[in-house]
């Protein structure tokens, strides 16, 4: 255990040393420094911090603390796979209170890639269902006068070609679908904090791509199944409007209205991209002049 305060406050307080023989819970290489008094793990030199009155908390139950620090701030101490399932379990249990956290670390490349490692995870749950069901898909596409047109999507090939873009679709996705939060929330006076925190959000929001393993074979039993992948979307969509609001310092309220700015410009868009490409197709097909 740690040695007690001293009696005299203007006594400084001794340095903590190695505990003989204990290992640091989240790394067993290291010596321990300190107990956890929180949780009572050892923790390394790395992990703890030692507060004056001697009580000491390691790197796991400081992210673990709603109003404390961003799990993936503290990634390099925790170790990848655990800064990433904290993450993720943040996301899917309590996003109110993980969304509030703020990130202090500056990059913004490794947000990215643990949006991308959450994105991929579904992704490859999605292809692997796909071609389970390939035969069923081909049929109901087969059945279906207009679903014939589609054919060529319920092929192998097409699902690991749409794997593999997988990672420059995200990233790009990512980035304009930022751009149009960025102009729904200037819409709406919503826009309280830099366009790189619209990103964050939109990558640790990816985290409901866990739940594809589980949610993507619901879509192939039918009109039941159907509901629940639409439920899925739902809650997902609702799920990034909590986190951009939150994340963005405001009442999801006004994050709901930014949404629905920028997905009505967005409709509006791709309404005159389609008629502008109908007219120009309309404008090469010659008409039979007599009968």
């Amino acid at each position: 255990m740690l040695p007690p305060s001293p009696a005299d406050p203007s006594t400084p307080t001794a340095a903590p040393g190695p505990l003989e023989g204990a290992r640091c819970a989240l790394h067993p290489e290291r010596a321990a420094l300190a107990v956890c008094t929180r949780c009572g793990d050892f923790a390394c030199v790395a992990c703890a911090v030692v507060r004056p009155d001697g009580t000491a908390t390691c790197a796991a139950c400081r992210a673990k603390d709603a109003g404390g620090e961003h799990p993936w701030d503290h990634r390099k101490e925790l170790g990848l796979a655990k800064a990433a399932g904290l993450v993720a379990r943040g996301v899917l249990t309590r996003p109110t209170a993980f969304f509030a956290l703020r990130p202090t670390e500056r990059p913004l490349w490794p947000t990215l890639l643990l949006g991308l490692a959450f994105h991929l995870v579904g992704q490859v749950a999605l292809t692997a269902w796909d071609l389970a069901y390939l035969d069923q898909t081909r049929a109901e596409l087969q059945a279906d006068p207009m679903g014939r047109m589609l054919l060529w999507t319920a092929t192998r090939e097409f699902h690991l070609v749409q794997l593999g873009l997988a990672p420059v679709v995200f990233v790009l996705g990512t980035y304009v679908t930022a751009a149009l939060w960025w102009l729904g929330l200037r819409a709406v006076g919503g826009m309280k904090r830099p366009f790189d925190v619209l990103v964050r959000a939109l990558c640790f929001a990816q985290a409901a791509s866990l739940l594809l393993p589980l949610i993507a074979p619901l879509g192939f039993l039918g009109d039941g199944g159907a509901g629940f992948t639409f439920a899925y979307g739902m809650w997902a969509t609702a799920l990034q409007v909590v986190a951009v609001s939150r994340m963005q310092g405001i009442e999801p309220s006004r994050g709901a209205l930014a949404f629905l700015v920028w997905m009505a410009l967005a409709a509006c868009v791709l309404f005159v991209g389609l008629s502008v490409g109908f007219w120009g197709l309309a404008s090469h097909i010659k008409l039979p002049t007599g009968l």
